[in-house]
């Protein structure tokens, strides 16, 4: 290839194509801020367009009766009546089994309202047990929504849309970053020209969980997402032949120490490459094997409450 780099490994060496140049960056950012971002915008998108009688209908029995044992207690909050740093530990307790109940446009809704609410005191353990089950249930459901028309929904567990619905939240988070940095800068450079930045977003999704060689890409207008893979994905076509921002990943460190490190390059979907783009940037990472120690942990985490790469309470 015209741009390539050589990897030696156990001795063989391999060359494989060099990763597209950047038009974008987002260094050394708090992966919470922008994770934090992100749900407040899939918030804005898809639970407060929501009328108030829809995003307040609880889950019902066959026999009409609601489902669940603390209806009253999340209509309170979906009605901004109550926030939930200010609930009594024993309200909060026995209001958790009901999360898995919640719709995804209730759980966004929710969890908006209590970003910025920290857990991290000891007296706050039941308030910072309800978030991680509310995360828990929220990453995976946005996942199942966003992705609903993915031909791989059935083969996934439940741990993979958790995976995949974090990584839509932080690209949509992403998005919004560099949007917000653009209009800063707007006006400073006479003359200069912005690039667009691009609605669809591909990027790599945890292959631990969906297999090798697979791919996520997320409109961040529309909110769908598909999982594709194999050896020719067809991301023109997923994307309508449109421009698609690369997300090449060098984000290392676990838990609320992570810094994301995203440069993102703009490639013509129709003329191919992007599956290529995507490796070659994995290849080239240099935090490879810290993200491989992060993901141990994850899921260490995951084993306990799903929520490894839950929203952080500080």
């Amino acid at each position: 290839p015209a741009h390539a780099q050589t990897i030696s490994s156990l001795g063989t060496t391999l060359d494989v194509p060099s990763p597209p140049p950047a038009q974008w960056r987002i260094a050394e950012v708090p992966e919470q801020v922008v994770l934090k971002r992100g749900v407040r915008a899939l918030a804005d998108a898809l639970a407060f367009t929501c009328s108030e009688d829809a995003l307040q209908e609880l889950a019902k029995r066959k026999d009409g009766s609601c489902l669940l044992m603390q209806g009253s207690f999340f209509r309170r909050l979906l009605r901004r009546e109550l926030e939930i740093k200010s609930c009594h530990t024993g309200d909060i307790s026995n209001a958790q089994r009901d999360i898995r109940h919640l719709s995804c446009e209730q759980l966004l809704a929710i969890r908006a309202d209590a970003l910025d609410f920290s857990t991290d005191s000891e007296s706050h353990s039941a308030h910072a047990n309800f978030l991680l089950s509310l995360d828990a249930h929220l990453f995976e459901k946005l996942a199942r929504r966003c992705a609903a028309a993915c031909s791989r929904a059935a083969d996934a567990s439940p741990e993979a849309w958790f995976s995949l619905g974090v990584r839509l939240a932080l690209v949509l988070g992403a998005r919004d970053t560099l949007r917000e940095e653009a209009q800063a800068d707007a006006g400073k450079e006479e003359g200069a020209e912005e690039s667009p930045i691009p609605t669809c977003w591909a990027f790599k999704v945890d292959e631990t969980r969906w297999g090798a060689s697979s791919y996520g890409l997320f409109n961040c207008e529309t909110t769908e997402a598909v999982v594709l893979g194999g050896d020719s994905p067809d991301f023109a076509r997923h994307a309508g032949g449109q421009t698609v921002a690369v997300v090449m990943d060098r984000t290392a460190g676990p838990g609320k120490d992570r810094r994301l490190n995203w440069a993102i390059a703009a490639l013509d979907s129709a003329a191919g490459g992007v599956a290529c783009a995507l490796e070659a940037a994995a290849a080239a990472a240099p935090s490879r094997q810290q993200s491989r120690l992060a993901q141990e942990l994850e899921d260490v985490l995951s084993r306990r409450t799903r929520s490894g790469l839950g929203i952080g309470s500080g």
